[in-house]
């Protein structure tokens, strides 16, 4: 016998509810009518993982997040895509992660001004995790930041300096 489950998160804003799962679903908070639906189209792999005898995939949409008339979420193949709040329409997409390599965008991103926030957080497959920021405007990447040091060189960090201050190292070892 085979099991499914639905993950959805909703959004709900001016009377307007949004599932983020696999795809985006605008619903009429009022009368719960269907005002717009986006399904996302796999443009490169998931992560596959084997249980029993069955392949899924791990991923699964731990919400989404809206600012200046944009629903940002990310997508099961490592995409993080804007959304029109009024249409459903997508504005702009970037991949940003390798679902095939266990990269999986698993938090709900963050809007802070002009910048969305979010990384990776998974060490179950041997995923060095990375947080970045990323333009709201266009999806860009503004900075990146390796949570697990690789090794030391300059590209490390992508942007953001190595923790030197001694107070803060003594502090924390």
């Amino acid at each position: 016998m085979r099991y499914s489950t639905l993950f959805a998160v909703v959004l709900l804003v001016a009377g307007l509810g949004q599932r983020a799962a696999s795809s985006t679903i605008a619903l009429d908070a009022a009368t719960c009518a269907v005002r717009w639906r986006h399904d996302w189209q796999s443009k490169a792999r998931n992560a596959e993982v084997k249980v029993g005898a069955t392949v899924v995939n791990p991923y699964r949409s731990r919400g989404a997040a809206l600012k200046d008339g944009k629903l940002i979420r990310y997508t099961s193949d490592g995409y993080l895509i804007a959304l029109d709040l009024d249409s459903g329409k997508l504005v702009w997409q970037k991949h940003v992660a390798e679902a095939e390599k266990y990269e999986l965008m698993i938090m709900a991103p963050l809007v802070y001004e002009d910048l969305v926030i979010s990384g990776i957080g998974i060490s179950e497959y041997g995923v060095k995790g990375w947080i970045g920021g990323f333009r709201l405007s266009d999806g860009e990447p503004a900075w990146r930041f390796n949570t697990v040091p690789v090794r030391v060189s300059p590209d490390s960090t992508r942007g953001a300096a190595p923790m030197r201050d001694p107070a803060v190292a003594a502090e924390f070892g």
